[in-house]
């Protein structure tokens, strides 16, 4: 009989990417901000963020236009890393993924992270792995980029 793995996988965030994301909800807390994590090929470590426009501009929905998604390809190739996940902010809502995110998730084929505000405006972070929309560690580094 195959054992089932019960290791939880990782989303590494570096203090950078965390303080971009939080300043970027900041500047948009009424509508859903949306972008994409930026870390070495074939890891899950996000050094850095690029923020993409929501073509919904809704504080329950998004989408990314095809443009955006090239010029972030194009962004992380000059910056000589890859897009590992994308991410979005559910303002005044959980960041647990709704049935829309579950079909984006699958369609996207990369991990996602979702951002909230809890009642005291602190940010919650949930993220969640592909294929199987599965939930996932965020570990913060604080330790300075080289």
């Amino acid at each position: 009989m195959p054992v089932l793995s019960t290791a939880v996988e990782s989303l590494v965030l570096h203090a950078r990417a965390i303080q971009e994301i939080a300043d970027e909800c900041a500047h948009q807390p009424v509508l859903e901000v949306c972008g994409v994590l930026l870390g070495p090929t074939g890891e899950r470590v996000a050094q850095r963020t690029l923020s993409l426009r929501n073509a919904d501009d809704s504080p329950c929905a998004f989408s990314v236009p095809g443009y955006e998604l090239r010029r972030a390809r194009a962004t992380a190739a000059m910056l000589g890393l890859s897009l590992i996940g994308l991410y979005h902010s559910h303002p005044g809502g959980s960041p647990l993924l709704s049935g829309g995110d579950r079909e984006g998730l699958e369609a996207s084929q990369l991990p996602w992270l979702i951002i909230a505000r809890d009642g005291d405006g602190c940010l919650e972070l949930a993220a969640y792995g592909w294929p199987h929309a599965s939930p996932m560690q965020v570990v913060i580094r604080h330790q300075e980029l080289r």
